[in-house]
């Protein structure tokens, strides 16, 4: 697994990812997460930007991921599409399986 973190000023984490690699062809992404406060500033866009840019140095074709159902507008905004239910958490809080088709520019 790669994994990520994004500091503020302070120090303190703001940011965090980790591209889990399931093999040589698919990553997935888990653990993203932003610091409440610095939701909406573009913080997690940035995250997964470069969480998806060590994937297609990995030569990876596509990434999966488990959204909860609050993100999965998140990653739509983002090139994912939804692929059906996953699973839910402490029998209340939903995810959906994503999936992004990764391009490389020659």
């Amino acid at each position: 697994s790669v994994h990520a973190l994004m500091l503020d000023e302070k120090g303190e984490a703001m940011t965090a990812g980790r591209l889990q690699i399931n093999s040589a062809e698919e990553g997935q992404i888990r653990s993203m997460a932003v610091r409440e406060s610095e939701q909406k500033n573009g913080y997690g866009t940035k995250m997964l930007l470069w969480l998806e840019e060590e994937a297609r140095r990995r030569r990876m074709k596509h990434i999966v991921l488990d959204a909860r159902d609050i993100a999965v507008q998140f990653y739509l905004k983002n090139g994912y599409v939804v692929e059906g239910d996953s699973y839910t958490l402490f029998g209340s809080i939903v995810h959906y399986r994503m999936k992004k088709t990764l391009n490389f520019e020659l």
